[in-house]
């Protein structure tokens, strides 16, 4: 899933430039992380049908 990905490095992106001080509570893989923030995206979606 490419956009998703980007999609959401794009989310990461803008939350660490209007909040830097958030980025200390991500000490992990980014790329696990995104993969994370997708799937708990998708299973939201899913819920609304």
């Amino acid at each position: 899933m490419p956009i998703a990905e980007t999609a959401a490095q794009l989310f990461y992106d803008r939350l660490f430039e209007i909040a830097p001080d958030v980025l200390s509570l991500f000490t992990g893989d980014m790329k696990e992380q995104v993969r994370k923030i997708m799937a708990m995206l998708d299973t939201a979606v899913a819920g609304l049908d």
